[in-house]
């Protein structure tokens, strides 16, 4: 596992805190405390409802499924397929009968066809929360329909997601059963991930040309040797041929928005961990200047200050897109009814332009600056940090910083890029809107 800057200060922080049990993760402590703060966002009001009578989801899986997505704002056309045993719902899962994930920037809801419903809402000051639901309503779950479910956190609170909660995409090598080879390893996906290492274990559509991936197909041994036919997965239209799709609300697993998601998953744990470990850093700070009598202060400094710096480079690597892999040649199809969805209502500049708009030619986005600035995580990340990362991101976007670190973009994305933040993000610095007013005169 690569350690980043970032996530070696949280290990750090972590050794410093003495008399504490090993097990027990830095996010259950203060000033996060996750396990121990009530949530507050759209699964709770859910919740409230429900209890005061006021809604009622009636139906068998797939119309409680579409009524959910629609009253969490999730569009149906996001929908992505997972054939591999690696939800805990392994018993049902399998390749005639796969797990469906549906997500926006700030809610992640999957279901297997006769089992509970997985629903992930990120919270303004926990970040990812974790439920089970019953759409049948077959058991009670201590008097709810939903339920925090804290058991998620051996997979989405651990070594997959550098132990804070959070969402992955795992590509794994999957027997004709569902099964995964373990001794074979799974790889975390990104946008950095060459294609060919993408989408094992899950079902693809869309056109990708020559270049290969590891989806809609099976892995097997035979004299200790594995055998895999990237072919038989290639630029596929139809998943007939492997499930009954009117199961699933749509009939494609779409290779654009198993991209996105891919990309928006590494933003929000870098997101979620960089607020996380600069809340507890500065914490730890104060702490400090409290024991020593010394002045307390509300902004970082010294160590505390480079901890900050180290967060705000994780941040600025991921929504940059550095590292991303090349497209193949002549680029990726995919599915209009996605994009058109994931466009729908996206903020957009006083000229018209979004981060989300697609490029699809050999990037997956026009403007590489990805639109989880404008998710919940990114809105409420704490002021201190928040601060320092906006006098960063405007030294990039000007052409200020130094070191130069993402020279890739030119001054005329950078420019664009600006000005769309400039005109759309509430919060930007004023002194941004002036320099996006002279680069149109």
């Amino acid at each position: 596992m690569k350690t980043t800057p970032c996530l070696a200060l949280a290990l750090l922080a972590s050794l410093s805190v003495t008399g504490l049990a090993q097990s027990e993760y830095e996010y259950d402590k203060p000033p996060v405390s996750y396990s121990d703060t009530p949530p507050n966002q759209a699964v709770t009001q859910l919740e409230a409802r429900i209890a005061k009578g006021e809604l009622s989801l009636t139906g068998d899986g797939k119309a409680v499924l579409r009524e959910l997505l629609g009253l969490l704002k999730v569009p149906e056309e996001s929908q992505v397929l997972v054939y591999s045993k690696t939800s805990f719902q392994t018993d049902l899962i399998r390749p005639t009968n796969p797990r469906c994930l549906y997500f926006n920037e700030n809610t992640y809801i999957g279901w297997v066809p006769g089992g509970l419903m997985e629903v992930t809402v990120v919270d303004p000051k926990i970040g990812p929360v974790f439920y089970t639901f019953d759409p049948e309503g077959k058991k009670k779950l201590e008097g709810k329909r939903f339920m925090r479910d804290e058991q998620c956190l051996n997979c989405h609170g651990g070594t997959y997601t550098n132990a804070t909660p959070g969402v992955f995409i795992r590509s794994v090598h999957t027997t004709a059963e569902g099964g995964t080879w373990l001794h074979l390893g799974s790889r975390i996906i990104d946008h950095t991930s060459p294609l060919e290492e993408r989408w094992g274990g899950w079902y693809v559509t869309g056109q990708h040309g020559n270049a290969r991936h590891m989806g809609n197909m099976f892995s097997r041994e035979e004299k200790g040797k594995l055998i895999e036919d990237t072919e038989a997965g290639a630029n596929v239209s139809d998943l007939a041929k492997y499930f009954d799709t009117g199961l699933y609300p749509k009939k494609t697993s779409d290779i654009v928005a198993l991209m996105t998601l891919e990309h928006q998953c590494v933003m929000q744990n870098t997101l979620t961990r960089a607020d996380f470990q600069t809340r507890r850093t500065l914490h730890m700070q104060q702490s400090l200047q409290r024991d020593l009598d010394e002045p307390v202060t509300a902004e970082p400094t010294g160590s505390t200050l480079r901890g900050f710096q180290s967060c705000a480079r994780d941040v600025m690597d991921n929504l940059f897109f550095k590292g991303e892999a090349a497209l193949p040649d002549g680029g990726i199809e995919g599915s209009e009814a996605f994009q058109t969805a994931f466009l729908a209502g996206a903020p957009k500049s006083k000229a018209g332009r979004s981060l989300r708009e697609f490029q699809l030619l050999n990037r997956i986005f026009k403007y590489r600056c990805s639109y989880m600035v404008y998710s919940t995580t990114w809105q409420n990340l704490n002021a201190p940090f928040k601060k320092l990362l906006y006098d960063q991101l405007g030294l990039v976007l000007r052409g200020r910083d130094e070191e130069k670190r993402y020279a890739y973009l030119s001054n005329f994305e950078r420019s664009e890029i600006l000005k769309i933040l400039a005109d759309t993000l509430p919060d930007a610095p004023a002194d941004w809107r002036g320099t996006a007013e002279s680069a149109k005169n």
